[in-house]
């Protein structure tokens, strides 16, 4: 039996965002959940006769699921889509997967509708991780905005205050290595403890694990998400930058958006000249000084919020903290009682 219509796609340039090509070839096989069925009725076969056939095609933009084979758009829900955000969460914060490793995935879950790089089926998958990626993305930005107004709100009634104590959260450091609202423990003539595991990272954080949340365990990375904690760093900052200025919401204009452009490594011009903002790589730098411990101590904080659906209580008062020096290379600053 031949599903009634198949979407063969006009070859068009990808959107403007550029995939980057750096294969992370993982060694899980993908399962999908218990009770879901990938292919009951129809073959890779029949659907190449109905692309050889050409019956539709469509701009690439317009594509959905909805154009997917009819036995695969619950497993993609379920299985795919999750497990293409726990592999781009472990790439850079604005990297998106490469084909071959988008192929590899969906291969592992649809066997008998195999795809290859930039042919046929492959390109409405693409489209539609690419998707999930940017929804991805917002769910983060969005998260940190609500959390960070809950707390600011709760904290006091005067926008004066909310401001002083939004600027004081963000801190100064240029090299972003010691912020105070990186931490669960940050209070004037203490020492700073619990790095990435203040309330408003953890439920930041907790978007991406939430997104997770149906794949099973045995199919998720075991690298650590190095991306997702750095986007939701990004993120909050973000929602501090703009909450310090004092306006009531961040703007719709594209100075206001949580993209690459504003976000990422980029130029900036300041007297005439071009120099570099590594918005990310900073962010990234201090996230590649984390321990295994750490590591541990921030996802388990950031599960709290995703599986119990908890807001964050409101931040502790922090203070303002100076800019670092600058040398090539830095300590992590994070002060728990049992490190080694």
């Amino acid at each position: 039996m031949l599903p009634s219509k198949r979407i063969l796609t006009k070859d068009e340039p990808h959107d403007k965002e550029i995939h980057c090509k750096r294969a992370r070839i993982s060694q899980n096989t993908p399962t999908l959940p218990k009770g879901v069925d990938t292919d009951p009725m129809v073959k890779s076969e029949d659907i190449t006769e109905i692309l050889d056939a050409g019956t539709v095609f469509k701009a690439r933009r317009n594509l959905s699921q909805n154009d997917l084979p009819p036995e695969c758009v619950h497993g993609y829900r379920v299985a795919f889509r999750p497990a293409i955000k726990d592999f781009v969460g472990t790439l850079g914060p604005w990297e998106f997967p490469a084909d071959e490793d988008i192929a590899r995935i969906w291969n592992g879950f649809f066997p008998k509708h195999q795809i290859e790089p930039s042919k046929g089926l492959h390109t409405i998958v693409s489209k539609l991780a690419e998707d999930a990626i940017r929804h991805w993305r917002r769910d983060m930005a969005a998260a940190a905005v609500e959390c960070l107004n809950l707390d600011l709100k709760s904290s006091s009634s005067s926008k004066s205050k909310r401001v002083a104590r939004a600027a004081c959260m963000l801190g100064d450091d240029a090299k972003d290595r010691k912020r105070p609202f990186y931490y669960k423990k940050y209070e004037n003539g203490v020492q700073p403890s619990g790095i990435f595991q203040s309330p408003i990272i953890a439920a930041t954080l907790a978007t991406h694990l939430s997104s997770i949340s149906s794949l099973p365990e045995e199919s998720r990375l075991c690298d650590h998400p190095v991306g997702a904690l750095a986007l939701s760093i990004l993120a909050v900052k973000r929602a501090l930058t703009w909450a310090k200025t004092g306006v009531d919401s961040i703007p719709k204009t594209p100075e206001g958006h949580f993209s690459r452009a504003n976000w990422g490594d980029h130029h900036r011009l300041e007297d005439d000249q071009y120099v570099l903002v590594k918005a990310a790589s900073n962010i990234v730098a201090v996230i590649n000084k984390l321990r295994d411990i750490q590591w541990e101590r921030i996802l388990k904080e950031a599960d709290k919020y995703a599986k119990g659906k908890n807001v964050p209580a409101a931040l502790k008062a922090l203070v303002e903290d100076g800019a670092g020096d600058g040398e090539s290379d830095f300590e992590l600053e994070d002060w728990d009682d049992d490190f080694e």
